[in-house]
């Protein structure tokens, strides 16, 4: 298998894996009746992971391999310097 097939698998894994991790959250807040959107959504924690899923997400797409300044100051890369 080729390895940016196999890199881009695992990235949209990840993903799947942290978007399952805020929506378990979610439901447990939802289970107990103390879930509230705008809190919810005001945590860095929650926050940050949603970034991080939409990164891995969109670093997983086809074609997204181009090394542009942009996209690596947005993946936090030491070459952007």
């Amino acid at each position: 298998m080729d390895r940016t097939v196999v890199i881009a698998i695992a990235r949209i894994g990840f993903a799947v894996l942290t978007l399952t991790a805020i929506a378990v959250q979610a439901a447990s807040l939802v289970g107990i009746g103390r879930f509230d959107a705008g809190n919810f959504f005001s945590y860095f924690t929650i926050l940050s992971n949603v970034l991080a899923a939409s990164v891995f997400l969109i670093g997983a797409v086809p074609g997204r391999g181009a090394h542009t300044k942009r996209w690596e100051l947005v993946r936090v890369l030491p070459s952007c310097t």
